[in-house]
C-alpha cells in the first residue's frame, strides 16, 4: 500500500513550489509594467 501521507506531502511540497514561482513571476511582471509606465 502506498504511503499516502508522504504521497501528499510530496504534492503539497510541489504545489507550493510552484505557487512560489508564480508570485515571483507575476511580481515581475508588475514591476516591469510599471516601469514601463513610468
Amino acid at each position: 500500500m502506498i504511503d499516502l501521507k508522504q504521497k501528499y506531502k510530496e504534492e503539497l511540497q510541489l504545489y507550493s513550489r510552484m505557487v512560489q514561482f508564480m508570485e515571483k513571476e507575476v511580481l515581475t511582471s508588475r514591476q516591469n509594467t510599471f516601469l514601463k509606465n513610468w
